[in-house]
């Protein structure tokens, strides 16, 4: 999808689950329909998303990263990120480390 195309998207978050918590990792699991992410946003903890269905951009930092079902990207603490947009149905794992204390 070009970057025409991904503008005309409506902007919306994502919707999160959390599927496993405690102090040492925290593992959610989210889905958005088409739609541009909101602003990037960082925290001290290190991520990784895991896609398992869908395609779309994250940002990290400043680049952005075309996903798809079995894409990986690794987001080190404290660096400014989002799932840029999402080109259809799509759901992806986060697990981060340390745990989300912010969302118990």
């Amino acid at each position: 999808m070009q970057e025409a195309d991904w503008s005309a998207l409506p902007e919306r978050a994502a919707e999160r689950e959390v599927l496993a918590d405690d102090p040492d990792y925290t593992l959610t699991k989210m889905s958005a329909p088409p739609c541009r992410g909101p602003a990037p946003h960082s925290h001290p903890h290190k991520q990784l998303v895991y896609v398992l269905r869908g395609s779309g951009a994250m940002l990290v930092g400043g680049a952005l990263i075309p996903v798809h079902a079995g894409s990986v990207v690794e987001v080190p603490p404290n660096v400014p990120h989002i799932m840029h947009h999402v080109t259809e149905p799509t759901e992806w794992l986060e697990y981060f480390t340390p745990g989300r204390e912010d969302w118990r």
